[in-house]
């Protein structure tokens, strides 16, 4: 298995020659893929699952299947965000399946 924190929002990173070689041996290797909080967009690593660490709102075929992760913020937070009546959807989980199965 690769894990994947590579992609990112980082322009300059697609023409470097490092990333280039780095990108085509992941996607020519026959190991599935991991991605951790892949963009949204451009994806140079393509995966068979991805890792979000807040609610997508969209992300291509490339990302496969999408996981939300519970990043254990306290729900203090969440009040001085300004939401009340906030639940967690985790439960005793840690990550939820975004994706129909």
């Amino acid at each position: 298995m690769i894990v994947s924190a590579l992609d990112g929002d980082n322009a300059a990173l697609l023409s470097e020659p490092w990333y280039r070689s780095v990108v085509e041996w992941a996607n020519t290797n026959k190991a599935p893929v991991m991605s951790l909080d892949p963009p949204s967009e451009h994806v140079g690593i393509e995966a068979k699952w991805s890792l979000a660490v807040a609610l997508p709102l969209a992300y291509s075929d490339h990302c496969g299947q999408i996981y939300l992760c519970d990043l254990g913020l306290p729900a203090r937070l969440y009040r001085e965000a300004g939401l009340k009546a906030y639940e967690s959807p985790f439960a005793h989980k840690f990550v939820i399946p975004l994706h129909v199965p």
